[in-house]
Protein backbone atom coordinates (compact mmCIF):
# COMPACT_ATOMS: atom_id res chain seq x y z
CA UNK A 1 0.00 0.00 0.00
CA UNK A 2 1.35 3.72 -0.85
CA UNK A 3 0.12 6.37 1.14
CA UNK A 4 0.37 9.82 -1.35
CA UNK A 5 0.86 13.34 0.57
CA UNK A 6 0.74 17.13 -0.68
CA UNK A 7 1.81 20.00 1.60
CA UNK A 8 2.25 23.57 0.49
CA UNK A 9 5.49 25.05 1.14
CA UNK A 10 5.37 28.86 1.92
CA UNK A 11 7.71 31.24 1.30
CA UNK A 12 8.82 31.23 4.63
CA UNK A 13 9.24 27.56 5.16
CA UNK A 14 5.98 26.41 6.66
CA UNK A 15 4.70 23.67 5.42
CA UNK A 16 0.45 22.89 5.56
CA UNK A 17 -0.90 19.48 4.64
CA UNK A 18 -3.36 19.68 1.49
CA UNK A 19 -5.87 16.69 0.31
CA UNK A 20 -5.70 17.82 -3.62
CA UNK A 21 -2.93 18.38 -6.19
CA UNK A 22 -2.02 21.41 -8.11
CA UNK A 23 -0.39 22.58 -11.31
CA UNK A 24 2.58 24.95 -11.83
CA UNK A 25 1.24 28.42 -12.07
CA UNK A 26 -2.00 27.86 -10.21
CA UNK A 27 -3.39 30.79 -8.01
CA UNK A 28 -4.47 29.68 -4.56
CA UNK A 29 -5.73 30.93 -1.42
CA UNK A 30 -3.91 30.65 1.57
CA UNK A 31 -5.08 27.03 2.49
CA UNK A 32 -3.94 25.96 -1.22
CA UNK A 33 -7.56 25.85 -2.57
CA UNK A 34 -7.14 27.15 -6.46
CA UNK A 35 -9.06 30.73 -7.26
CA UNK A 36 -11.55 31.28 -9.79
CA UNK A 37 -12.34 34.51 -11.57
CA UNK A 38 -15.01 35.26 -8.91
CA UNK A 39 -12.87 34.62 -5.87
CA UNK A 40 -9.38 36.70 -7.35
CA UNK A 41 -11.81 39.78 -6.51
CA UNK A 42 -12.66 38.82 -2.79
CA UNK A 43 -9.06 37.55 -2.10
CA UNK A 44 -5.72 39.90 -0.85
CA UNK A 45 -3.44 37.30 0.15
CA UNK A 46 -2.58 35.17 -3.02
CA UNK A 47 0.01 32.50 -3.68
CA UNK A 48 0.90 31.15 -7.04
CA UNK A 49 2.78 27.35 -6.63
CA UNK A 50 6.35 27.80 -8.97
CA UNK A 51 7.58 24.25 -7.91
CA UNK A 52 6.49 21.28 -7.88
CA UNK A 53 8.73 18.01 -6.08
CA UNK A 54 8.14 14.90 -5.40
CA UNK A 55 9.76 12.28 -2.83
CA UNK A 56 8.85 8.39 -3.52
CA UNK A 57 10.14 6.21 -0.69
CA UNK A 58 8.77 2.97 -0.28
CA UNK A 59 5.26 2.81 0.77
CA UNK A 60 4.83 6.92 0.39
CA UNK A 61 4.88 9.44 -2.34
CA UNK A 62 5.29 13.00 -0.99
CA UNK A 63 4.13 16.08 -3.45
CA UNK A 64 5.77 19.58 -2.24
CA UNK A 65 3.78 22.75 -3.76
CA UNK A 66 6.33 25.47 -3.46
CA UNK A 67 4.60 28.91 -3.38
CA UNK A 68 5.38 32.28 -4.00
CA UNK A 69 3.47 35.30 -2.31
CA UNK A 70 1.73 37.53 -5.09
CA UNK A 71 2.61 41.16 -5.27
CA UNK A 72 -0.29 44.19 -4.71
CA UNK A 73 0.82 44.76 -8.41
CA UNK A 74 -0.22 40.98 -9.81
CA UNK A 75 -3.46 40.91 -7.62
CA UNK A 76 -4.08 43.94 -9.23
CA UNK A 77 -3.41 42.50 -12.69
CA UNK A 78 -5.61 39.51 -12.23
CA UNK A 79 -8.08 41.37 -11.36
CA UNK A 80 -8.19 43.78 -14.08
CA UNK A 81 -7.36 40.99 -16.87
CA UNK A 82 -4.07 41.95 -18.02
Amino acid sequence: MTVYEQYLVFPDGDTQEIEHSLSIDAIVDVNGIPLSANTIAQTNLMYRVYKIQKQEKTGSCTTFYYLEQLSIYDVTALRHGI
